[in-house]
C-alpha cells in the first residue's frame, strides 16, 4: 500500500515505513492516557538535554536526509524533533484527540516521524516521495507550506501529508473510524517491528483499536 521513491531510498538507504489501518473509537481526551504521556514527559526531561537531541540517532539521519534535499535542518524539521525540542524547552504537549495523542505520545518515545490519518481520506496508492517544485500543502495549524524538496506523503489526489507536518485535508478528527498511521524510520538502528507492535498494542488500549492491516516496507 506504501511506497518509497527511488530519489528518497538513494539518499537515504536506512529509509524505512512501518503502518497500520484500523479502526477505532476515538474521544476526545483519555486522562489515563494523558497521566502516561505527562510521566514521560518528566523522565526524558530528567534524562536528555535539549542540544542532545540532535545526536540521536533518528534525528540525525533525518536531518542528513533534509540537508541533501536542500534544506536547512534547523529551519525545516523532522516532527519528531519538533516535538523533543517542544517539551525540552519547558513546554507542555497539548491534547488533541485519544487518536493524535498517541501519535504523538509514540513519536516521543521512539524518536520517530508518527503519521496518523483519516484513513478515509486518503484514495489509492500511498509514496513517500519529494516534494516538488510549486506544490503546497494545507497544513494542521491552518499554516499553507511550501513542500519542495521536502519528504512528503501523496496518494493519487496530491500530497496527504509530510514527515515534518500533517495535512488538514487527512486529518484525524473525534469522528473518525478509521486510521492510517504511518511511521518512517530514518535510522538503521530502529527496530520498527518493535514500534508497530507498541503502537498496536497502545490503540487498541485506548482506541479499542481493530487491526485490519499493518506491515514494514523499505
Amino acid at each position: 500500500m506504501i511506497g518509497i521513491s527511488k530519489d528518497l531510498q538513494d539518499l537515504c538507504p536506512a529509509l524505512s515505513i512501518g503502518w497500520l489501518q484500523a479502526q477505532i473509537k476515538n474521544s476526545f481526551t483519555d486522562h489515563m492516557l494523558w497521566n502516561e504521556i505527562v510521566a514521560f514527559i518528566v523522565d526524558f526531561r530528567n534524562k536528555y538535554k535539549r542540544d542532545e537531541i540532535s545526536g540521536l540517532p533518528e534525528i540525525c539521519e533525518a536531518r542528513k536526509l533534509y540537508k541533501s534535499l536542500g534544506n536547512d535542518p534547523a529551519r525545516y524539521r523532522v516532527s519528531s524533533e519538533a516535538l523533543l525540542r517542544r517539551i525540552l524547552s519547558g513546554q507542555s504537549l497539548y491534547p488533541v484527540n485519544t487518536c493524535v495523542d498517541i501519535a504523538n505520545y509514540l513519536s516521543l518515545r521512539y524518536q520517530l516521524s508518527m503519521c496518523v490519518y483519516d484513513l478515509d481520506k486518503i484514495q489509492g496508492k500511498i509514496v513517500l516521495r519529494s516534494g516538488k517544485q510549486g506544490e503546497t500543502m494545507n497544513a494542521i495549524g491552518g499554516i499553507q507550506m511550501n513542500m519542495a524538496a521536502l519528504p512528503v506523503y501523496s496518494d493519487e489526489t496530491g500530497i496527504i501529508g509530510s514527515t515534518t507536518r500533517d495535512s488538514l485535508q487527512t486529518s484525524v478528527q473525534t469522528d473518525t473510524k478509521m486510521i492510517l498511521l504511518i511511521a518512517t524510520s530514518f535510522s538503521s538502528e530502529t527496530k520498527l517491528k518493535d514500534v508497530m507492535l507498541s503502537s498496536e498494542k497502545i490503540y487498541n488500549q485506548y482506541c479499542d483499536a481493530k487491526i485490519i492491516h499493518s506491515g514494514i516496507g523499505i
